[in-house]
């Protein structure tokens, strides 16, 4: 049993649907006028002439369509014979291979180059550690002989004195300067 309630609330809900539809109805009249009015202005002359211009507009972008696919295909074509090209060739086939051999050495060689600078400068320090010590030794010898031979009170002793001098980047070897030096205690 549906109430009065309900009942009057389906009723408003069926009155509010039927409204809004002939709301919509309206619309649609008003819309469907508006267009007749402006197709009523319009001659069916001029709506041809749209008509044949659209259609040419068509035609003419399907032609550009159809050179652009042609431009493609060429392009495409000329990639295919480039690569067929390069594969036939000996130097580009293997070019990839021979890059990276080529990158390989290059390191290789950057390696050892440093390997050897690190060398010459390990060598090069032994080498003046060695001479300073020699000269200590020779230094050593002279005064021995000095005290021996020499019997006079002004000069205890003298010593050779080594100035090492500069070596510049295009200089291959080292320059010593030697100086006698007499020394009174």
């Amino acid at each position: 049993m549906i109430t009065n309630f309900e009942l009057n609330k389906r009723q408003l809900l069926d009155r509010q649907i039927f409204l809004n539809l002939q709301q919509e109805i309206l619309d649609k009249e008003t819309q469907l006028k508006e267009f007749k009015d402006k197709i009523g202005s319009s001659n069916i002359t001029t709506i041809r002439e749209m008509r044949i211009r659209a259609e040419r507009e068509r035609q003419a972008m399907a032609t550009q369509k159809e050179m652009t696919k042609t431009k493609i295909m060429d392009i495409v074509e000329k990639i295919k014979e480039i690569d067929d090209e390069m594969s036939n060739n000996e130097e580009y086939r293997n070019a990839n291979r021979n890059h990276r051999e080529k990158c390989i050495d290059k390191v290789i060689s950057e390696l050892a180059c440093e390997d050897l600078d690190k060398f010459y400068k390990a060598l090069d320090n032994a080498l003046t550690m060695l001479h300073k010590h020699k000269m200590e030794d020779i230094n050593k010898l002279i005064d021995q002989f000095w005290r021996v031979s020499y019997q006079g009170n002004d000069i205890d002793s003298i010593q050779i004195m080594v100035d090492q001098g500069e070596r510049s980047a295009s200089a291959l070897r080292r320059t010593y300067h030697y100086r006698v030096v007499m020394i009174r205690q």
